[in-house]
This record gives structure tokens, sequence and C-alpha cells, in this order.
């Protein structure tokens, strides 16, 4: 956007929104001395929220400001108490660590931050449970931008390059030493050390430099120290000399004074302790709670499937759990893929028989043969196993209907949610002649 392009935009909001020159003002300062408290250590809010504000701050995770500028305006207003704002300023920054250490590209993060607030929050009634509100929405997203999982998170931290962002890496070997003790080592102080240097010499001939481009830079590998010129490539003794001597770092380094040697069992060993500290730290469970949804919704079942055209989807419930979807596509998909979950072996026979839901329909609606389907509407739900995904929205909640009877599911357990009073369905399930996809 052009800076004149954002002047006429300014402009019309200014005059849209009734500011006044004052008015203008006297709302920049009022944002300006919450902003503040983004940017320094201050006394403005409960210890439990600087704490978080400062680890958001440590590890470069600004795009969050936006968002945290409506969630503390909303602190202002009593909308919550302190309690609140706490978890969910702690959940922001739990997100934004976890999205790091997972390898999450970050380019998505502006645009997500800048519009957060009023997808959570477009149901006023969502602010009656802020925080569960929040944590259902980045729990069941359905993009790249949901909340990395435990197991994700784990396997990251006991194999990821944990040292590719160094802010983050810094922040998390750094957290995990001073943990919530009164006595922190200062991170102006320290730096990232390789226990396993980066250039191995003649000491380290019994690391593979496959294992040593596999395990450099892992979290089992990493520590912290003020001695890192005097450490460099040094030999394994010689750096656990310095370590034992001058090291304060003990909890990252209370497992490295005791061997003779550092073998890639021991960065593993390590890594799994590192782990699981994290894990503990790091920790949060998903919010199930079916009275929060993003938009105001209608429920439609399987029995008055018909009546979905010119809907826009929101998410479906099925096995009583609520799911996050905004294609019909993409949930008749998911639903595919959660019966082969709930009875094994289904799918497969399905398949082998080249099954075709409706009896109008020229195609196979899953097939172990590519050729059964055409290619721009096959999807591979399991290897070697393709569904059709040639159906308009009314198609798709006939087609479940029939896979339900399948699968020998009860249809009353499936419903889907739309989005009240709207007019058109999402982009992606626009059907330029609905009949003739049913009867494809």
């Amino acid at each position: 956007m052009t800076e004149g392009n954002l002047y006429v935009r300014f402009v019309k909001l200014f005059h849209s929104q009734g500011y006044t020159h004052e008015s203008c003002l006297q709302e920049l300062k009022y944002f300006a001395e919450i902003f503040k408290s983004f940017v320094y250590d201050g006394d403005d809010y409960p210890a439990e929220v600087t704490k978080y504000l400062r680890g958001i701050r440590l590890t470069k995770k600004t795009t969050a400001y936006p968002f945290l500028l409506h969630v503390f305006d909303d602190y202002a207003k009593k909308v919550m108490d302190a309690k609140t704002l706490g978890k969910v300023v702690q959940l922001v920054f739990i997100y934004l660590l976890r999205r790091s250490v997972c390898g999450v590209p970050s380019n998505s993060l502006r645009g997500f931050f800048t519009y957060l607030y009023a997808r959570v929050f477009k149901v006023e009634g969502n602010k009656k449970k802020y925080y569960e509100a929040l944590n259902k929405f980045l729990f069941t997203l359905t993009t790249r931008d949901v909340m990395p999982s435990d197991t994700e998170f784990e396997r990251a931290l006991n194999r990821g390059n944990i040292y590719s962002n160094l802010p983050t890496c810094k922040f998390l070997l750094m957290d995990l030493e001073n943990g919530d003790g009164k006595e922190k080592l200062n991170p102006d102080d320290m730096t990232i050390e390789h226990i396993m240097p980066q250039t191995l010499g003649s000491e380290w001939q019994h690391i593979s430099p496959a294992e040593h481009e596999e395990y450099l830079h892992v979290l089992g590998n990493l520590s912290v120290t003020g001695y890192n010129s005097e450490l460099s490539n040094k030999s394994f003794a010689e750096k656990k000399k310095i370590i034992r001597e001058n090291s304060k770092a003990v909890v990252l380094n209370g497992d490295v004074w005791d061997k003779d040697d550092w073998t890639i069992a021991d960065i593993q060993k390590r890594g799994k302790r590192l782990a699981a500290m994290a894990m503990e730290r790091y920790a949060v469970r998903a919010i199930q709670d079916d009275s929060i949804n993003f938009e105001y919704l209608e429920t439609i079942d399987l029995a008055h499937g018909d009546e979905v055209t010119n809907k826009r989807l929101a998410g479906f419930r099925m096995g009583g759990s609520s799911f996050v979807q905004n294609t019909f596509i993409g949930m008749l998909i998911d639903v595919v893929k959660m019966l082969d979950k709930r009875n094994p072996g289904v799918l497969e026979k399905l398949a082998e028989a080249d099954y075709v839901y409706s009896s109008h329909a020229s195609y196979s609606t899953l097939s172990e043969e590519k050729d059964k389907i055409k290619e721009s509407f096959r999807a591979e739900v399991k290897p070697g196993i393709y569904l059709n995904t040639h159906y308009s929205a009314r198609g798709v909640m006939a087609c479940i209907s029939a896979l339900m009877e399948a699968f020998d599911e009860d249809k009353n357990d499936f419903s889907i949610f739309v989005i009240a009073a709207e007019d058109s369905e999402s982009e992606e399930d626009e059907e330029e002649n609905e009949e003739a996809a049913d009867e494809e």
C-alpha cells in the first residue's frame, strides 16, 4: 500500500469514526501507555503478565502486538480480570514459542495477528470466556497457523534445529536454566555454546560427518556460557574443565560434567531430559467447549442436507467433538479420515469395490484405481485410496450420509455449522453447475 493510499484511508477512518484532533491524540496516548509495557519491564501489570511480555520481546515475536493491544484494552475496560489477562498472554507466548521451535514459517503471522481479535471475538459473547475462546480458536484451526501439538513440539525439541532461530534458542535455554527461581543468570552475559563443536577436531573422530550434521544444532547439544571464546572448538575434556570451573548454568550442564566423552547417545539422552522440562514448562491443554463459536451459527443435520445450498460452512460436529472447517470438500476429506480411524478396514473394502455413494453417479466415490476418478477431483485420503471430491455442498452432505451408513455409524452423530444470514458459499465451494457436479 502506497503512502498516499494509507493517508486517504486514515482520513476516511478519521471522519467515519467521528474523531477530532484532540480525541485522536488522546487515543494515541492511551495506546502508547499500553505499548510501553510491551517494550519495557514495569509494574503497571501483574508480574506474571510482565514475564510473558518479556518472553515475547526477547524472542522477537512482536507481530503479536496488534492483537495484544486489543486484549489489554479489554483488560482496561474490565472485560477480564488480571488472572485471565495472565493466562491469555501466557497462551500467546506459548503459541509463538511452539511455532518457532517447530519451524512453522512466520510469514503469515503479521496478517494472522492483525485479524485474530476480530475472528475470535466476532461473537461478542466469547468475551465472557476470553481465554477459552482464544484457546479453542488456536487449537481448531485447519491451516498451518494451528497450535502445534504436543507430539510436534516434543519431536522438534528432541530432533529439530533449535539453533536456526537464535532469539528463540537463547530464550529457551535461559528459561530452562533460570526456571522460576529468584536468582537468575543474565542473558546479556551469556552466549549459546555447542558442546559438540561446529568444527570437529581430531579429538572428535568418534562422531561421523552425518551425525555431526544431524545433531549439531539440536537442544541436547546446546548450552549457554559466558566463556564462548575460551571454549571455541576445544576438545570435550578441555571444554568440560572450563565449564566445571566457571559455568553457573547448573541445570543445563549437570549431565555434562560427569562424562568422559560426549557422544551422540549423550546428546540424545540430554535432549530428552531438556525436552521433558520444556514440555512441562510450556504445556497447554486444548479447550473443548461447544458453547464457543466464532460466527453466529445455524446447525444443519444430515436429514436436512438439501438445505445447505448457498450456505457458508463454519465447521462440523462428529463423535461428540466439534471441528473448524470452512469448505465442504475439506469437510468430506476430514470425515472420511475420521470414519477410517473409528472403524478400521471398512475404507479399504469400499475402495476395493469402487464404492459409489449414489446410483446416479458416473464415477467412483472411493477407489484404489486412480483412473476411476478424474485427476482434478481426486484426493488421496490414505496411501493407495482415492476419494472423488467433485461434489456440490449438497452432494457432500449426501455423500457423508451414505458413508455414515456404510461405516455403520449413527447419522444423528453428525451435523454441520453454517454462518447465519449468509447468502453465498465460501469461494472454495462455489459450484458453476450444482446438478452436473452431483451427477458426476
